[in-house]
């Protein structure tokens, strides 16, 4: 539905008389949804509907007019210009498989562990990829067509009676006046109270395989943590990427791609980090301390070339 609203006629004007006036009157005009768990509780979300633009100032007026327009004219009887749009997304995102494996294999891996993560792969993953081929197919029908139109119509009669909240960013000076015309335009629209988006709860465990046209293979492995708001989620945000990158990329690569528990801990004892600007970083294997030694330095000449020579170590261990 976001995708295609601002594809469409408004009122008795076509698509194709929607993108001219949008060309004349604005830079660009999105529609998108806004959902994030709650900081303290991931199985609790908000969720927003956004309309948002951009355009000179001298064409603010018309820009509000556009926005509102589009929010209550816009038509969804177009079904050939909605089978297009359909087909269009199709092949961009079937395109995009091989280019976002990994992020594509993570959101099926993450899939059970809260709403949003569940919806995200029903939306944008890789179940969503299937879900819309399987749309497009089914739009060849002309029943099916029509359906899905009389459908979007409805989630757009939805949306657009909902309470409604007006932003606008301008130059100071400017600001009052644009918040006066936006206030104008929409008033003329009215709102009714709406339920509140809802998901339900979702902690189960996935195992899943898909089969892609792709010569790559992705794997992904994901557990569930803890909140934004817990007091060890920043220290698991920093540690998630130390141990992705610096420790177990190497753990696994050492073993083959076949994990085992014992040999994992084994190598995790033994790590080292050369790369580090600060010298050597290792981990004491008994008191679990970072161990990385102070260097004292000197820039000199060496070959003819500038270079930092150690003069002494300082132990940190």
């Amino acid at each position: 539905y976001t995708s295609f609203l601002t594809e469409l006629g408004i009122g008795e004007g076509s698509y194709l008389d929607s993108q001219h006036r949008q060309s004349a009157e604005v830079g660009s005009i999105n529609a998108f949804t806004s959902m994030r768990g709650e900081a303290d509780n991931e199985q609790s979300i908000t969720a927003n509907f956004v309309l948002s633009s951009k355009a000179l100032l001298r064409n603010a007026e018309d820009q509000a007019r556009l926005m509102a327009d589009t929010m209550q004219g816009a038509r969804f009887d177009e079904v050939e210009r909605i089978r297009e749009l359909v087909s269009q997304q199709r092949a961009r995102r079937e395109q995009s498989v091989t280019g976002n494996g990994h992020g594509l294999a993570m959101a099926a891996a993450c899939a059970g562990m809260s709403p949003l993560a569940k919806l995200n792969h029903q939306l944008s993953g890789l179940a969503g990829i299937r879900s819309l081929r399987e749309l497009d197919d089914s739009l060849a029908d002309d029943n099916n067509a029509a359906n899905f139109a009389r459908q979007l119509g409805v989630v757009h009669e939805r949306i657009a009676a909902m309470p409604r909240q007006l932003l606008a960013i301008a130059e100071p000076d400017a600001v009052g006046s644009i918040a006066k015309q936006q206030a104008s335009v929409w008033s003329e629209h009215s709102a009714n109270t709406s339920d509140k988006f809802f998901l339900p709860q979702v902690r189960e465990k996935r195992g899943e395989f898909w089969v892609a046209n792709s010569q790559v293979n992705f794997c992904a492995r994901a557990y569930p943590t803890v909140p934004v708001r817990h007091p060890d989620a920043a220290a698991l945000t920093v540690l998630g990427g130390f141990l992705r990158n610096g420790i177990l990329h190497r753990a696994i690569r050492e073993q083959g791609g076949k994990v085992d528990p014992d040999k994992t801990m084994e190598a995790l004892k033994k790590w080292r980090n050369p790369n580090s600007p600060r010298g050597m970083v290792s981990i004491d294997p008994e008191t679990r301390d970072v161990i990385n030694p102070e260097y004292l330095r000197e820039v000199r000449k060496v070959g003819g070339k500038l270079a930092n020579v150690e003069l002494e170590t300082l132990s940190t261990g």
